[in-house]
């Protein structure tokens, strides 16, 4: 047979304190347990949040370099156009115009700060460090969209691509409007780059070394393959006909090449 007992009351206010002060420590050290596995938690997603923005931090730095090499071959670019142009303008007549290149597509963009911002753990961490990646993720973002802007004007200008053919005056207007632009977006995405340079070494960042070096070892080969480039050699030699575009390595209808 089960004994059933009764509960006891409690007797005395002593008593009733000591049954209170057990609950309230048990109550406390849940508490406790609890905020320190969420202190822990978002300890470990800062500290995956900051190794994602390392490597692409890396990423970006090595692209802001990359860019650099195709100031030069942009400002004789835009020069030979321009050229170009002070001639149709006299004549009324484009001469043939082989490939004019054009710079990489390229995204400077931090998508992991986009995700750590919708997500809410961009708020976990030190306000300074939250002003200085928002700094560097909006920078990045004016690149690329910069970046994809100027692709639109090259190839308005890669009208003049082709056999040669009668221009007017106002055609070679828009067009130097389109050069024109294709400079003012080019010193801009210098600017951008140069500031984002500035910022990850005087804020200190922390940067992804293993990215950073592959980056260095990879440099020799970058530079040879930026030179190589049409927009950092001559003119090529003019197609049989016009509706030439950017990017004249790619085929409308054949395998697409990979852009390295």
């Amino acid at each position: 047979m089960f004994e059933i007992r009764k509960i006891k009351p409690v007797h005395g206010w002593r008593e009733f304190a000591g049954e209170v002060g057990i609950i309230v420590v048990g109550v406390l050290i849940a508490l406790t347990a609890e905020q320190l596995t969420e202190t822990w938690h978002w300890r470990h997603e800062a500290g995956e949040a900051r190794a994602s923005l390392g490597s692409e931090l890396a990423d970006t730095s090595a692209l802001v370099q990359e860019r650099e090499l195709y100031a030069r071959c942009i400002a004789r670019r835009i020069r030979d156009i321009s050229a170009l142009l002070d001639e149709a303008s006299t004549t009324g007549r484009l001469p043939p115009i082989g490939s004019i290149g054009q710079p990489s597509v390229r995204s400077y963009e931090l998508p992991t700060w986009t995700a750590l911002t919708a997500s809410g753990v961009a708020s976990r961490l030190p306000r300074e460090e939250v002003l200085i990646y928002g700094q560097l993720a909006n920078g990045g973002k004016e690149m690329t969209d910069l970046n994809r802007a100027e692709m639109v004007n090259w190839a308005d200008v890669f009208s003049i691509v082709g056999p040669g053919r009668p221009i007017g005056l106002d055609e070679v207007g828009q067009l130097r409007r389109s050069l024109g632009e294709i400079g003012y977006r080019a010193k801009l995405i210098r600017l951008w780059g140069n500031a984002i340079r500035e910022q990850i070494r005087e804020s200190r960042v922390p940067l992804d070394q293993a990215r950073l070096a592959e980056a260095r070892s990879d440099w020799p080969h970058t530079i040879a393959r930026v030179r190589s480039v049409s927009i950092c050699q001559p003119i090529a030699r003019a197609p049989v006909g016009y509706g030439q575009a950017p990017f004249d390595r790619y085929s409308l209808e054949g395998p697409v090449a990979q852009d390295r």
